[in-house]
């Protein structure tokens, strides 16, 4: 199974602006057909880590803040 997600991020304060896509990829080999619990854990953990990636970016945080 494979399991995508991605993030775009556009961030403006005044006239500074940060544009930003984060993407996550997953793969994991399984040997019977993934229950809708599964299926949602694997979305979950996707879309926790591209959200990780763009909160942990200091780049963007120091942007914000700037305001």
């Amino acid at each position: 199974m494979e399991t995508k997600a991605a993030v775009m991020c556009h961030a403006s304060v005044g006239s500074n602006t940060y544009d930003k896509m984060y993407r996550y990829s997953g793969e994991e080999r399984v040997v019977f057909v993934p229950t809708a619990d599964h299926n949602s854990q694997l979305i979950n953990k996707a879309v926790n880590e591209v959200l990780t990636q763009m909160f942990d970016d200091q780049a963007l945080l120091s942007l914000l803040a700037s305001n």
